[in-house]
């Protein structure tokens, strides 16, 4: 699977696909927003694990993934509409940050997990003990953070919303033999 951006003059723009996530189009609020888009490829789609690679346009551009059940991320990226799922991330980082010892702001933590040109990941490392057959959101979005408090992506926010396979039923058989003679009695 592979995410399009949409284009500009696009006068469908304003629609929402049935499958698209709400997230997709928000914008930070400064016009200066980056050109960069990022490919979202997801395979080896398993019950517990799937493999998804990020490929940005810009390959300077620094970014931030992380996935999360779709029914989490719904939930979690409309608390703060104007910030989507990005309000989330902060507020984690920011939690770490004011519990940390020494001059550590989110920005820095945060600046820790950018990651920079073709990635891949595993949902394995966003999500502990994946569930089969189940929504997961694999979301990114280029950064450039400046250290003050209204930081905030500098992209838009990238989506790919796939299902984990279903647990498939094992043919496999065991057989415990147990010698009577190394049993004490027997």
């Amino acid at each position: 699977f592979t995410s399009c951006e949409k284009k500009q003059n696009n006068p469908d723009n304003n629609k929402k696909p049935d499958n698209e996530n709400p997230d997709n189009n928000k914008k930070p609020d400064n016009e200066d927003i980056n050109k960069a888009s990022f490919d979202i490829e997801v395979s080896n789609i398993l019950a517990g694990n799937a493999e998804i690679k990020v490929i940005p346009s810009d390959k300077d551009v620094k970014y931030y993934v992380y996935a999360m059940s779709k029914a989490k991320y719904d939930v979690e990226s409309k608390k703060k509409p104007e910030l989507g799922i990005f309000a989330f991330d902060k507020s984690w980082y920011t939690m770490v940050a004011d519990h940390s010892q020494g001059d550590v702001t989110w920005q820095k933590l945060m600046e820790k997990e950018m990651n920079k040109g073709d990635k891949s990941f595993d949902l394995y490392n966003y999500e502990y003990f994946p569930r089969p057959n189940t929504e997961y959101v694999f979301y990114c979005y280029g950064t450039d953070f400046k250290g003050n408090d209204d930081d905030k992506p500098i992209t838009k926010i990238f989506t790919k919303t796939f299902t984990t396979t279903d647990t498939v039923k094992s043919d496999n058989k065991i057989t415990v033999v147990v010698p009577t003679d190394s049993i004490e009695g027997g």
